[in-house]
């Protein structure tokens, strides 16, 4: 109960100003409130994800679903971006939300490096944000690999072999410009 009223009165105290607003010589409300709502929704996750839990007849299944893009919505124009993406993006790795910045691309139809290169780094690979788009681009890959192989662990289908192959194909770009980024930073 002491917890709820705590979150209540900090939801309260810096409700809808900026991170930026606060004072940095005391600590910011703004990111304390977030670390608190990270902290609740990872212990309800953990608990949910505990075998044998029975999902109480009230809660709605999209509950986890709603309870992050609250959170996304709630704190993404309160941080500064680099902060919000690096943190979130850490955290929950939701890449389609990041990658949705360089517009509708299904990824896996990207088959050269240059038409990689100028979609996802136009400004080059010094450009800002390029660690993060390189971790999404991994991290997309791999859950949409995930996704078919919990759908068809032997690969049975045609189809999910198809969209594996890829994949692979387009992990293969994201380690070679990758490799050229780290062999020569700011070219």
């Amino acid at each position: 109960m002491a917890s709820i009223l705590r979150n209540a009165a900090a939801a309260v105290n810096n409700k809808g100003m900026p991170s930026s607003f606060y004072s940095k010589d005391k600590p910011n409300p703004v990111l304390q409130s977030l670390d608190k709502e990270i902290k609740q929704f990872q212990g309800f996750i953990k608990k949910k994800n505990v075998k044998g839990y029975q999902k109480p007849d009230e809660e709605s299944q999209s509950r986890p679903a709603d309870t992050l893009f609250e959170i996304w919505n709630k704190y993404e124009p309160r941080l500064p971006r680099s902060y919000y993406q690096g943190k979130l993006l850490a955290l929950w790795q939701c890449y389609d939300r990041y990658l949705m910045h360089f517009g509708d691309i299904d990824v896996v139809e990207i088959t050269d490096v240059d038409t990689f290169k100028s979609t996802f780094f136009p400004h080059g690979f010094d450009g800002d944000g390029a660690d993060l788009t390189f971790r999404a681009l991994m991290g997309k890959s791999i859950s949409m690999y995930q996704v078919i192989r919990v759908s068809d662990p032997k690969l049975q289908n045609t189809q999910n072999i198809t969209n594996c192959v890829k994949i692979l194909t387009f992990l293969r770009l994201v380690t070679q410009a990758q490799s050229t980024y780290t062999a020569c930073p700011g070219t």
